[in-house]
């Protein structure tokens, strides 16, 4: 009983390390994009999705989305 449980939340933790992996990958997915589309002049956020960014954080939203992307990429990676 004890070593299935023990199993179960070692499954459990890998489980949840890998989901924010993923997460960390999407978000960092997401700011390449917005990087691309902001060179074809698409605003992602206001065209997409009605958000309005302010001036002051526009030009810099696809690099803050890959960094954050990134470091909860690497939280996710030395959790294990």
């Amino acid at each position: 009983m004890l070593i299935s449980q023990s199993s179960d939340a070692i499954t459990h933790s890998l489980i949840k390390e890998k989901n924010v992996q993923g997460f960390g990958v999407l978000l960092f997915m997401w700011g390449g994009l917005d990087y691309i589309m902001g060179m074809q002049d698409v605003d992602v956020y206001y065209d997409w999705f009605g958000i309005y960014l302010p001036d002051a954080i526009y030009n810099y939203s696809h690099w803050v989305a890959m960094g954050l992307g990134s470091i909860i990429f690497a939280a996710g990676k030395q959790s294990k």
